[in-house]
């Protein structure tokens, strides 16, 4: 049997912002996408490299980074990550192992 070893605390040591779009109607009629907040939390931020960038492309396309936060219902891929003034596009959302501890979030940075 093989043991599950999950992300301590002390992995997750930096402050994320998970961002839900939101479309508002400006005053001239047209429609900007803003974001609300839907959660401050704890995460582990990795840039992918080598190997494990090349097995996460199989998954998703253009991915840079593996962020890894405790489990929390209402996290996916229309979400994007904002991280001091660094911002990553969600672009898939796995619950490790089915049990409700930790999600893996796969995502690609945003350079301006």
């Amino acid at each position: 049997m093989s043991k599950t070893i999950w992300a301590s605390a002390g992995d997750l040591f930096q402050t994320i912002t998970l961002v839900s779009p939101s479309a508002s109607q400006g005053t001239m009629g047209g429609v900007s996408e803003d974001g609300l907040a839907f959660a401050t939390v704890r995460a582990g931020i990795k840039p992918l490299s080598g190997r494990e960038l090349a097995l996460a492309k199989e998954r998703v396309v253009e991915v840079t980074h593996q962020i890894t936060i405790r489990y929390l219902a209402g996290v996916h891929a229309n979400q994007h990550v904002s991280f001091g003034t660094r911002t990553f596009i969600i672009l898939a959302v796995t619950n490790k192992q089915e049990n409700n501890r930790e999600l893996e979030i796969l995502a690609k940075e945003l350079y301006v």
